[in-house]
């Protein structure tokens, strides 16, 4: 939706945007987010990122949590759904090595970069597309029996 920091700044002058949300996914397909004030947004949050801890999210453990959060502005939206004027984004996730940065190997959009790397480097495939499944059951009843060498389920749907 922005190709740079300006265009975002005019459109939420312009619109009342009163919340900025960041969105990730966990490796089990959770949707995770940061929120903030948009008068908060810097473009300085667009080159270091916004910190976060990464245990709150089930990312790593409590002794090596801290994490950053880097938006990409090309992703935002206006939430159709949020009570309060809203711009939603997703973007990268970094750990804090020292004093740098690196990718968290289990961000879903790290392993669908080196994927799509991956796919063209090798000549499996010169264009690749990677997107959401969205999926669900309706269970009624579930039966399930357990033996020293033997399981059974048994799903009504």
């Amino acid at each position: 939706m922005f190709n740079n920091y300006k265009e975002l700044e005019t459109y939420v002058k312009e619109n009342g945007i009163k919340i900025i949300t960041f969105k990730e996914t966990d490796l089990s397909g959770r949707w995770r987010h940061l929120s903030i004030l948009a008068e908060k947004f810097t473009e300085d949050i667009l080159k270091k990122g916004l910190g976060f801890d990464g245990s709150s999210y089930g990312f790593l453990t409590v002794e090596k949590s801290d994490m950053v959060f880097i938006p990409d502005l090309s992703s935002a939206f206006l939430d159709p759904i949020a009570e309060m004027p809203t711009i939603s984004m997703i973007g990268n996730i970094y750990r804090i090595n020292q004093n740098s940065y690196e990718r968290y190997e289990d961000d879903p959009r790290f392993v669908a970069d080196k994927a799509e790397k991956y796919l063209l480097e090798t000549g499996i495939s010169d264009h690749c597309l990677f997107g959401p499944e969205f999926e669900f059951y309706i269970i009624d009843n579930v039966e399930y029996k357990i033996e020293p060498n033997n399981i059974e389920v048994h799903l009504d749907s």
